[in-house]
């Protein structure tokens, strides 16, 4: 692992070094900048290039416009996939939770999609969704839907 001193020393080369630094979330990024500022302070800059710190969500919605943007995201038209607003987010996952016996499922599909959105941040959730994925269609196809949903356009990377 890096540390702070070296990750500041990459990241003072600016852009052309093509440094992102992603952090889980967005107060971490926010606390990342500000560290950096003040090792800039300190060296006796008084200006100096933003570095590229972001939190993950929007480290994925950049990949995703340049995809859409590039030759690849022009070539295959419609196969790039989708990228879900929160509202489509919580839609998903309240039809996933549908037909369950839970009490409030608008509530329980907010918790779900947090926890959803922390475990693949903190790149704890590919191996732990798919185990959950597999033992909810084991124990009820009508709640299987999940897995017809994860199989039709959701990935489960290793």
């Amino acid at each position: 692992m890096l540390r702070s001193e070296g990750l500041f020393v990459r990241l003072a080369e600016g852009h052309a070094a093509g440094i992102t630094v992603v952090t889980p979330n967005r107060r971490l990024s926010q606390s990342l900048q500000s560290e950096f500022d003040a090792h800039q302070a300190i060296r006796g800059l008084t200006a100096w290039e933003a570095p590229d710190i972001l939190p993950f969500g929007a480290f994925v919605e950049r990949l995703w416009e340049d995809a859409l943007y590039s030759p690849i995201g022009e070539m295959s038209g419609s196969n790039l996939p989708m990228l879900l607003t929160p509202a489509q987010e919580q839609r998903l996952w309240e039809e996933i939770l549908a037909g369950s016996e839970l009490l409030a499922v608008p509530q329980a599909a907010a918790q779900c999609r947090e926890a959803w959105r922390l475990l693949h941040a903190w790149q704890r959730g590919c191996r732990c969704l798919q185990s959950l994925v597999q033992r909810i269609s084991a124990q009820d196809e009508g709640r299987g839907r999940l897995c017809s949903l994860a199989r039709s356009g959701f990935d489960f990377p290793e």
